[in-house]
């Protein structure tokens, strides 16, 4: 996997800028389009970045990033643009 990709609602993926390099809290709530909230996903070593508020604000399901996610198993759907990111680049 690429250090960082942004999954769009609409299913287009695209990297990160910088995605090789840790990025900042600046970059990844504009990937997102707003706060962000980190969630662990089956990946190993992979976290999940959304965006906090996306179901209050009306953001678009993101059918391929609840995928990921699991939402059957957790019982809320991604909304929102969501970034794949190494772990190693959180900490």
């Amino acid at each position: 996997m690429r250090a960082a990709i942004v999954i769009e609602p609409d299913g287009r993926i695209h990297d990160l800028e910088r995605a090789a390099e840790k990025p900042t809290l600046e970059e990844l709530h504009k990937a997102v389009g707003g706060y962000i909230e980190v969630v662990r996903i089956g990946v190993r070593d992979t976290l999940m970045v959304v965006n906090e508020e996306g179901r209050l604000i009306g953001l678009k399901l993101n059918r391929l990033a609840s995928l990921l996610y699991g939402f059957e198993r957790h019982g809320e759907p991604i909304v929102g643009p969501a970034v794949l990111i190494d772990a190693k680049l959180l900490d």
